[in-house]
This record gives structure tokens, C-alpha cells and sequence, in this order.
């Protein structure tokens, strides 16, 4: 995958991104990776309002998509594309590194994980239509999204530091009562976890 920056980075955070592409293995991967100049939270197509996303181009192509997104998506040696969003290219460098290396992790997981987002995507909407038991408070109750979110932790702090993640973390929790629920049930899920997203996706349909 190719890396562009129309957001103008400093040379040492251009240096912290392109290593968590190579600590992912992202050259093996046909596609891009963006970091925009831009935020669309007021653009039609409500994909491009988020902070970041990952997009498998080879299901089908976001027709609706600014200019510059849909020239590289229509490439046809194009398979992944990830997006971030000006607000996270321009947000603390722990968060910022956090987001891109989970957005690769779902490039990776189409690799070695696939059907796991077939798998996904009709148990989430089970879970917002009110079906489950208990319905999730946090992306991370989905296993695709907690490997991604575990991914994104081991890649930070082989990157930056054990004590970086940390102080990073107790702010949040400090700042944010959400952000602190986040981190507690990411401690909870952290524990019991497979390893096996697909496993542990199964067993959450079974249990529903």
C-alpha cells in the first residue's frame, strides 16, 4: 500500500506513521493510505463523515466519495484503501498512531480472517436493533473490532513505549468518564480473549 499525505505532517510523525505500515506489513497489500487535509462531517455520503475508516475495495467502490478519495479507490490495482481524517492527522500522536494501525489491522484481518466481516456485519445490526441480551456499549464488544483495537495497543507501544501508552491512557480516563468505561471494559475483554476473532464472533451469534 502506498501512503499519501495531503496533510501536511512534520518529518518525525511522517517517521511514526510509515513504521507502524511497516510493523503491519502493509507492502504486501495492493492500495492506499490517506491522510487528508480535509473533515466531511457535512458530506452527503455518511462514510465520510467518521474519523476514519477502512474500505475493502474489491466488494464495491464508494461512488460517492470526494474527488480525490474516488480517483485512488478506482484504481484497479486499488484492493484496500484506508482514510484518516484531517482531525486525526492533526491529533496527539499516541491517539493518531492508535487509530491508523487499527484501521490496518483490518486490512490484515481480510487476509487472514476472511469472511470475518460477512460474519460482522449481520451481528451488529442484530445488536443496534435491540435483539441482544445485552446490547453493546462499545464498538469493541465486536471481536473484529476488539482485535483491531488490541492490534492498534501492541503496534503503540512497541512503537512508542509502554509509559507513553500508559500516560496517555490515565489522562483520558482522567478527562473523560466515557473514555475511563472504555479502558475498563477493554481490561474485561482483554482477559478471556481467543486470539480467534472469527471463534469468538461465532459464539457471540450463537449466544443472541
Amino acid at each position: 500500500m502506498k501512503t499519501i499525505f495531503r496533510k501536511k505532517v512534520s518529518d518525525q510523525r511522517k517517521q511514526l506513521i510509515l513504521r507502524v505500515g511497516e510493523e503491519m506489513g502493509i507492502e504486501k497489500y495492493g492500495g492506499y493510505t490517506l491522510f487528508d487535509d480535509s473533515d466531511y462531517v457535512d458530506y452527503a455520503n455518511p462514510k465520510w463523515k467518521r474519523r476514519a475508516l477502512h474500505l475493502n475495495v474489491r466488494r464495491g467502490i464508494e461512488e460517492a466519495s470526494p474527488d480525490h478519495i474516488l480517483e485512488l479507490i478506482s484504481d484497479p490495482e486499488c484492493d484496500h484503501f484506508v482514510w484518516l481524517s484531517k482531525r486525526i492527522a492533526e491529533s496527539e500522536r499516541v491517539h493518531m498512531l492508535w487509530v491508523y494501525a487499527h484501521e490496518l489491522r483490518h486490512v490484515v484481518q481480510d487476509t487472514l480472517y476472511p469472511g470475518l466481516s460477512e460474519m460482522t456485519e449481520p451481528l451488529r445490526k442484530s445488536l443496534h436493533a435491540g435483539s441482544a441480551k445485552q446490547p453493546t456499549a462499545f464498538p469493541i464488544e465486536m471481536p473484529q473490532e476488539f482485535d483491531a483495537e488490541l492490534a492498534a495497543m501492541d503496534v503503540v507501544v512497541k512503537i512508542l513505549g509502554d509509559e507513553e501508552y500508559r500516560t496517555y491512557r490515565r489522562r483520558e480516563e482522567a478527562a473523560n468518564r466515557k473514555a475511563a468505561d472504555y479502558f475498563r471494559r477493554f481490561d474485561e475483554l482483554a482477559a478471556p480473549w481467543s486470539g480467534d476473532p472469527i471463534a469468538d464472533t461465532r459464539r457471540m451469534a450463537i449466544s443472541l
